[in-house]
């Protein structure tokens, strides 16, 4: 599922919905014969994720363009991803109800990639974004992505921000 908005100040955002759960750093990638290649996960996370491209084409081709259409019109703009990962209660927390070992930090490498690919986008337009672990009811985790334009700050607006 796909899901467009345009908030207060005419800025179009998208979420995309129940995306596959990329694989972390350490999954991604395999030594074979002294080299570095892409691991099975990772070429099935991305094989899922051109899936998920196909099944949804037409509603992420009508989200993405007003981003392709600002970013063409000022060049300065760029992309803020935040990357939600959806696991079932039991897979982030013990039966003591204490957090499990899941760095979300380690899979937003593979999803912004995946991400990436789906949307066209060079990822060197990717300026900033969180990545969060959420609970879900549901058996098999997935990913959300909140995108939305954003202009690189200076350290200036940064210092005032934190004042």
């Amino acid at each position: 599922m796909i899901k467009t908005k345009i908030d207060a100040q005419n800025n179009h955002e998208i979420a995309l919905f129940n995306m596959p759960l990329p694989p972390s750093i350490n999954q991604s990638m395999a030594i074979y014969n002294g080299r570095m290649l892409s691991s099975a996960s990772k070429r099935s996370f991305f094989k899922d994720m051109r899936i998920y491209s196909l099944k949804n084409k037409k509603s992420l081709t009508r989200a993405v363009e007003p981003l392709y259409e600002a970013m063409a019109k000022d060049k300065t703009l760029c992309l803020r991803v935040d990357c939600y990962f959806a696991l079932p209660h039991q897979k982030l927390f013990t039966q003591k109800n204490e957090v499990k070992v899941f760095d979300a930090n380690n899979r937003l490498k593979s999803a912004l990639d995946g991400l990436s690919q789906i949307l066209e986008i060079d990822d060197k337009y990717f300026a900033s974004g969180v990545a969060e672990k959420i609970t879900t009811t549901r058996l098999n985790p997935f990913f959300i992505a909140h995108i939305k334009l954003m202009k690189i700050r200076s350290d200036l607006e940064i210092n005032a921000l934190l004042a």
